[in-house]
């Protein structure tokens, strides 16, 4: 998959990639929007447009999927630990 994703940067381009993260980023905050309040929105396909043009550009400065995957499990156990703080406080 890692190729695949370094194809289409390649392909069209940082410069180019960095417009349509932008285009996409806007999308999701409509969705976002859209979720928050209470309307239908389409938040999935926005949320995977997004990953998707982080990985290119994650995978293009030297990052493999598995240096992402081992940052969101860090960042995931690091807010459970602060959830689990939180608890103990009450």
């Amino acid at each position: 998959m890692e190729q695949k994703i370094l194809s289409i940067i390649n392909n069209y381009g940082a410069e180019h990639q960095k417009e349509k993260l932008k285009e996409e980023y806007d999308e999701l905050q409509d969705e976002i929007d859209k979720f928050i309040d209470g309307k239908e929105h389409n938040i999935l396909t926005e949320v995977a447009d997004v990953i998707h043009l982080c990985l290119q550009f994650a995978l293009k400065s030297g990052y493999t999927l598995e240096d992402v995957d081992g940052e969101l499990n860090f960042k995931i156990d690091r807010q459970i630990g602060r959830m689990r703080k939180d608890e103990n406080r009450k």
